[in-house]
């Protein structure tokens, strides 16, 4: 478990200093990336908490196509998360935010919904253990 702030100037956690606790994972390994995107994602839905974020959260881009981030997202602020497929995200985002229809997608033009329902219960305990670390 990765805790903040890996960027220790701004953000929902300036002034913390990222540690992890208990064994830092091997670079490279998948529990480490499982880790980091855990961790990424945690800080994501804490800072849409903090502006009052309400309805499905839309991903973009590169961490549109990591899971670990999609369900622990979904699961850590508690509503919908779509994934599009896009290389950058910047121009479908441009266009969601004008208002066009941009249908989400994963793959082909397959919508994906992101419902961590396996893992729900394991992911639920790792954010509330990981929110009782880091907020008071």
């Amino acid at each position: 478990m990765l805790l903040p702030a890996v960027v220790p100037d701004a953000g929902p956690f300036m002034g913390m200093q990222s540690i992890w606790k208990s064994l830092e994972p091997n670079l490279g390994s998948g529990q480490r990336a499982a880790a980091v995107g855990f961790y990424l994602s945690l800080v994501t839905a804490r800072c849409l908490e903090l502006i009052g974020h309400e309805g499905p959260i839309i991903i973009e881009g590169p961490f549109a196509r990591n899971r670990c981030f999609l369900m622990m997202l979904s699961v850590a602020a508690g509503c919908e998360v779509k994934a599009m497929d896009s290389a950058t995200g910047t121009s479908a985002g441009a266009a969601l935010l004008a208002s066009f229809d941009v249908k989400a997608k994963w793959g082909s033009n397959e919508q994906i919904n992101i419902v961590p329902t396996q893992f729900f219960d394991l992911l639920e305990r790792y954010a509330k253990q990981w929110r009782s670390l880091v907020i008071s």
